[in-house]
C-alpha cells in the first residue's frame, strides 16, 4: 500500500473495521498519521465515524448490542466494530488483562522504584537467540519479597548483520552497566533458550577469560508447557501492582498486543520473541501469585524526597505519556524497523 500514498497530491483513504491486533499495517500507518498531525502537519486529517452515522442502522439495535457486549466483557469488540476505534481486545486476545495505562511507566519512573533496594533485588538478562529471524533480549528485575516484576529494557534485533554473538553480547553488557550502575558481572542472572546451545558455546569461545563471572544458565521450558507459562503471565498482569513495564519495552508491548489466537484457538508462532523471554523469566524466578502486591511501589521516604524535589519526576512522565510515547522508538536506540 505504501507506494499508493505517493501517487497523488490529495488522497482519501477509507478503512473499515480496525484490526484486533497490533501487527497490522493499518496500525503503523495510523500512528504515523496521528504523529504528523500532532506535530502540526495541516495537510493531513483523521476522522472516525461510528455505526450510527449510517441512516440504515437502527440506533436501538446498536444500543442493545453495546449493552450485550459490555456486559459480557467484550467492550473492545463493541468499540472496534461499532465505533471504529483502534482497540486491542476481545475473545481472541490472549492477554485480556494487559492495560498500558495500568502497566506502563516512563523509564525514569520505573527505575526510581528500584533505586533504594537495587542491591536486594534480582536482576535478569533473558536471551532468545536467533540469527535468521530475531535476536531478542529482555532486561528485568524481580523483587522476591513482594513478588513484583519490572521489565526495564530490551534488545530486538532483526538485522542479520547485527545478530552475531559478539555484537549482541557487547550490547548486553552496555545495557546492564547503564541499567544497574556499578554492577558486576555476577550481579546479573543471565538465562538463554536451552535449545540455542550454540549461543552458550560462542559466548564461552569469545569470552572464556571471564566466563566464570558470566553466570549464563539455560531456560527451563522443558519442565513446563506453554499453557502454564501463558497462564502465569496472565495472572501476573491481572494482579494489581505486580507488573510494571518501562516505556523502553516498545517491542514487548507490540508483541503482547499482537498475540491473538487463530480461528482454531491456537497460539501464534511468530512475533513472540520477547514473550518467550518473558516466559523464561517467569520460569526462572519462580514467580508466585500473592493475594495483592504492594501497591505503594515507592517507599514513603522516597515519596517525601520527591515532594521536596518535584523536578525529579514530573507529572507528564507518568502513564499517559508512557502510553503514547512508548509506541515510538527513540531515534538514538538501535532498534531496526523490520517486521515479520
Amino acid at each position: 500500500m505504501e507506494p499508493n500514498l505517493l501517487s497523488k497530491d490529495k488522497c482519501l483513504y477509507i478503512f473499515g473495521t480496525p484490526p484486533k491486533q497490533r501487527s497490522a499495517y493499518y496500525v503503523e500507518y495510523r500512528e504515523q498519521l496521528l504523529k504528523d498531525i500532532k506535530q502540526g502537519d495541516s495537510t493531513k486529517a483523521y476522522y472516525e465515524f461510528d455505526a450510527s452515522v449510517n441512516p440504515v442502522n437502527d440506533p436501538g439495535l446498536i444500543a442493545a448490542k453495546r449493552k450485550q457486549l459490555i456486559e459480557s466483557d467484550n467492550e473492545a469488540i463493541y468499540y472496534r466494530e461499532y465505533e471504529g476505534k483502534l482497540c486491542f481486545g476481545g475473545e481472541d486476545v490472549v492477554f485480556p488483562k494487559w492495560n498500558p495505562v495500568t502497566h506502563c511507566r516512563t523509564h525514569k519512573v520505573v527505575m526510581s522504584y528500584l533505586e533504594n533496594d537495587k542491591h536486594k533485588l534480582r536482576w535478569y538478562t533473558i536471551c532468545d537467540p536467533g540469527t535468521s529471524t530475531c535476536f531478542a533480549v529482555l532486561f528485568a528485575v524481580y523483587n522476591p519479597y513482594t513478588q513484583q516484576i519490572f521489565l526495564i529494557d530490551e534488545i530486538y534485533e532483526k538485522d542479520r548483520k547485527r545478530t552475531d554473538t559478539r555484537q549482541i553480547w557487547d550490547r548486553i553488557r552496555k545495557k546492564e552497566s547503564e541499567l544497574f550502575v556499578g554492577s558486576q558481572q555476577t550481579d546479573w542472572i543471565r538465562v538463554y533458550d536451552e535449545q540455542a546451545a550454540w549461543f552458550l558455546n560462542e559466548v564461552v569461545a569469545n569470552y572464556k577469560h571471564q566466563f566464570a563471572k558470566i553466570n549464563l544458565s539455560p531456560s527451563k521450558k522443558q519442565m513446563t508447557d506453554e499453557e502454564t507459562d501463558i497462564s502465569r503471565i496472565k495472572m501476573l498482569m491481572a494482579n494489581t501492582g505486580s507488573l510494571t513495564v518501562s516505556d523502553r519495552c516498545y517491542w514487548l508491548r507490540w508483541e503482547v498486543e499482537s498475540f491473538v489466537t487463530d480461528e482454531e484457538g491456537r497460539y501464534p508462532d511468530r512475533n513472540n520473541h520477547l514473550l518467550d523471554c518473558f516466559k523464561y523469566l517467569i520460569q526462572h524466578c519462580n514467580w508466585k501469585l500473592i493475594e495483592k502486591a504492594d501497591t505503594n511501589l515507592i517507599p514513603e521516604e522516597v515519596h517525601n524526597q520527591q515532594r521536596n524535589q518535584p523536578s525529579i519526576i514530573k507529572p507528564d512522565e507518568w502513564a499517559d505519556n508512557a502510553v503514547s510515547d512508548s509506541l515510538w522508538p527513540n531515534i538514538n536506540d538501535t532498534y531496526t524497523d523490520y517486521f515479520n
